[in-house]
């Protein structure tokens, strides 16, 4: 006998694994009885809320992306393989497969979730060695793992990649690895890969990784080179998101070579710079510019040393507009400022020292009160740059003198 045709309500209230249907936002219209079964909440209750209320805190970053990029895809193609944590209605956190399929009904796009719990298989996968486990393991990880073939084009990756990067996983198969690298650092990984082989085995790297929404992700990489292995015959990529590590390292590597009032040089930095021009640059002539403010005590001592933190503030803008963006400019201590002039003789630093003078000429006003600060600077020159350090102590002896001279 030919069976009476099902109807497709039938079917799908009889299936064994959640479904759900959501719209493009993640908000569920309608679920399954397996659904309340599996996941413990109550469908009727379920109706009009977001799927991703339910998602672990730590995975939302990952079913966001996701969600987005099935929003893109073409109707009837599949993505959204996921390993997530979600709520159980009982409130314990329970691991779940979530795989998804762009439709259109009623004009509208929505998706078709299809959850599976593993809590049973990981529970009895504990002391088996199951790979559904350490495939969930994989996809929880904060490293993003990827699996290239010969050709280094991606086979699989983890979920992570989604999160950092914001790619759909099974758009990203067949892709060039360095499809995804920054331009800038493009050559540098397609070297690494190609220089890889049997006897180099593993190899290490940085680089920054394009994402979907315009910005990179810096990674620190790991790559391994399994090709000879039969089970993996690929390479396997691991990186870690060393984005904010870098940029902190930055911030400090800033914070100890500028002086933090001005955010011009400090001593120690203007030493280091003059010592790795005299190594480097070809010879040509230098000068350097010794300054020193006239009258400065007086606005620490009478306005207090806030007023006379602005007054040292404005003094750097002012020098600053008064040189060019390569020239060294530098703090070194109190009321002392140095300038060193790159490709410049000695007509040409004292023209620079009469700008300075006359940028000095206008008033300061901090905290609105209007005092007159002057400068005193000495000039020396060379004709390249392997002098430099006599020409701070000549530039230095001359500042004095024209202090002297201004008193007199």
């Amino acid at each position: 006998m030919v069976p009476d045709p099902v109807s497709h309500e039938l079917v799908l209230d009889g299936l064994p694994d959640p479904v759900l249907l959501v719209d493009c936002m993640g908000t569920v219209e309608w679920a399954n009885p397996a659904a309340e079964d599996q996941l413990g909440h109550d469908v009727s209750r379920w109706r009009g809320h977001n799927v991703l209320e339910a998602v672990h805190p730590d995975d939302i970053d990952v079913a966001l992306s996701a969600f987005a990029s099935m929003a893109d895809r073409e109707a009837g193609t599949s993505g959204l393989l996921l390993a997530l944590r979600v709520r159980h209605g009982n409130g314990h956190w329970i691991p779940i497969e979530l795989r998804g399929r762009a439709i259109v009904t009623d004009g509208e796009r929505r998706i078709v979730l299809v959850a599976r719990n593993v809590s049973d298989r990981h529970r009895t996968a504990m002391d088996g060695g199951d790979p559904v486990l350490l495939r969930a393991l994989v996809h929880h990880s904060s490293a993003v793992l990827i699996l290239l073939d010969r050709d280094f084009c991606v086979r699989s990756a983890s979920t992570e990649m989604t999160r950092l990067l914001h790619r759909d996983l099974r758009g990203t198969v067949g892709t060039r690895l360095t499809s995804f690298v920054a331009a800038h650092d493009r050559e540098t990984i397609e070297d690494l890969l190609n220089k890889l082989g049997p006897l180099s085995g593993q190899a290490v790297a940085e680089a920054d990784f394009l994402t979907t929404r315009d910005s990179t992700v810096r990674l620190s990489l790991t790559i391994s080179d399994l090709r000879q292995d039969e089970t993996v015959d690929g390479v396997l990529v691991s990186g870690v998101d060393v984005t904010a590590l870098r940029r902190t390292e930055a911030a400090l590597r800033q914070l100890a070579e500028i002086d933090t009032l001005t955010g011009l040089l400090n001593r120690a930095t203007l030493m280091q710079r003059i010592h790795r021009l005299s190594l480097s640059a070809a010879p040509e002539p230098l000068a350097v510019l010794f300054c020193d403010l006239d009258g400065f005590k007086q606005v620490n001592d009478q306005l207090g040393h806030a007023a006379g933190d602005l007054v040292l503030q404005d003094v750097a803008t002012r020098l600053q507009r008064c040189v060019h963006s390569d020239d060294l400019l530098a703090r070194l201590g109190g009321d002392e400022f140095v300038v060193i002039l790159s490709n410049c003789d000695l007509s040409g630093a004292e023209r620079v020292a009469e700008r300075i003078q006359t940028a000095m000429e206008s008033p300061f006003l901090p905290f609105g009160h209007l005092v007159n600060v002057g400068i005193s600077i000495g000039v020396a020159g060379a004709a390249e740059w392997s002098s430099v350090e006599p020409l701070l102590e000549s530039a230095d002896a001359n500042m004095y003198e024209a202090k002297r001279s201004r008193r007199g």
